[in-house]
């Protein structure tokens, strides 16, 4: 088992975000364009082409913003996950203890399914590519039950294995 593994899974942008795309980046651009058709006199003119490279400009932006990323790094004995915008903005969330496991199973293994808690707050780091992810119930850093749906890597299942064997419950055709 290595001391260290990272996964990166980028989020598949389904009908839904695509729409969402669509709005962000469309409708600032017709203000934009509005703005430019208004007839204004003198000092309203750079007004109005400020205004209109501003909203280009937060059009662009909300455009990229849509490229999502998930990264999961496991160091020493932690999970920490991490949020990538465009492949240029992260976002560090939260980082978790491998000892503070109460759960660890896949989403279609019906017989441990129960033992996850359905009132707590859950986290989906997911790609929306895959069928079968991983449930991990465990406790945020500020002692708070949480449970985690992500994609871990062999890596990352081993570190279960071996650092969290007495509350997981890991399948032995997992990959």
């Amino acid at each position: 088992m290595k001391g260290f593994s990272e996964v990166t899974v980028s989020q598949k942008m389904g009908w839904d975000i695509q729409v969402k795309r669509f709005l962000a980046t469309v409708l600032p651009m017709m203000v934009a364009l509005m703005i430019i058709m208004l007839n204004l006199p003198g000092i309203f003119t750079v007004v109005k082409f400020l205004a209109s490279v501003g909203l280009f400009y937060l059009s662009y932006r909300m455009f990229l913003g849509f490229y999502i990323e998930w990264e999961y790094s496991f160091v020493t004995n932690e999970i920490s996950f991490a949020k990538i915008m465009n492949k240029s903005r992260r976002k560090d969330l939260f980082t978790c203890q491998l000892k503070d496991t109460v759960v660890l199973t896949r989403n279609t293994d019906a017989d441990h399914l129960s033992a996850v808690p359905k009132d707590i707050k859950t986290y989906r780091f997911l790609s929306g590519r895959k069928d079968t992810y991983y449930l991990w119930v465990t406790k945020d850093e500020k002692g708070r039950d949480i449970c985690i749906c992500f994609e871990p890597n062999r890596e990352m299942l081993e570190a279960f294995r071996t650092l969290a064997r007495s509350v997981s419950f890991i399948g032995e055709e997992d990959e």
